[in-house]
Formats: structure tokens, sequence, C-alpha cells
């Protein structure tokens, strides 16, 4: 069995469950090691959670861009939790997850064109900032 290296080691922590099923009855057995060794906890090599994943795609589909989410995110949450680590990684995996189409900026596609132009005019214009709006009530950390 092959344990993970993620951290640049081998790790003896190890979970396996196998289902087994006679007739009508169910039976699971689970063999595991807790012990980690070698390394210790890595808050970056924990997944994000569903629920800050959904609320990072609704981000991303509405345009705002990556950086802004990354450099909101870190003002508001700690380094020692995961969604304080967020990268643009991160971020475009989340956008692949959820199928977010990041050449359209707004779901209005009058506002998406306008947002294209000024974008390639340079940057994002200060009274855009209104559809970029980082202030909902779930955009916080647990």
């Amino acid at each position: 069995m092959e344990r993970s290296v993620k951290c640049g080691r081998t790790c003896s922590a190890f979970m396996t469950a196998i289902r087994e099923q006679k007739e009508e009855a169910i039976k699971i057995i689970v063999q595991y090691q807790s012990v980690h060794a070698g390394h210790e906890m890595q808050v970056g090599k924990l997944r994000l959670h569903q629920e800050d994943r959904r609320n990072l795609a609704a981000l991303l589909k509405v345009g705002v861009p990556h950086t802004n989410i990354i450099e909101n995110i870190q003002k508001k949450c700690s380094p020692t939790e995961r969604l304080g680590l967020l990268t643009k990684k991160d971020l475009h995996n989340v956008s692949r997850d959820f199928e977010v189409d990041e050449s359209i900026l707004h779901a209005e596609d009058a506002v998406s064109v306008d947002l294209q132009v000024k974008k390639k005019c340079k940057g994002t214009p200060t009274h855009t900032q209104s559809c970029f709006d980082l202030q909902t009530p779930w955009f916080f950390c647990k």
C-alpha cells in the first residue's frame, strides 16, 4: 500500500475500508493507523471546505479578480486556517470544478462587456467596485 508523500516524506498513517455484503447484511471492516510519522500537520495541505469552495465560485462567477479575493481573505483570515492560505491554484481548481467561465465578468452581458473593455484599458476602474463587493455576509472565516 502506498502512503501519501505530499509532505515530502512517507507517512505511516492510513485508513482502508472494505465493504462486504452477504445477503441482506452489510459488514464494513476498517483498518487504520492514526499515528503520523515524519511530518507535522500542515494547514496548507488540507482541503478547502465545500461551502468555502461554493462561496469562492460565486465570487469568481461575478468576475471578482483572483488577486482581490486572495488579498481580502488574507486580511480577514488567519494563516492557521486553510482559507487564510488560499492560492491562485486553489481558485483555478474552484473555477475548473464549478465550470466558471472566467471570460464572463458579470452575469449581465452588457456589464460583462463593459468590464472587459475597461479591464483591457488598464485594471478595474473604481466606479465598478460595487460589482466586486467582498462584504457579503458569508465572506468571513469560521
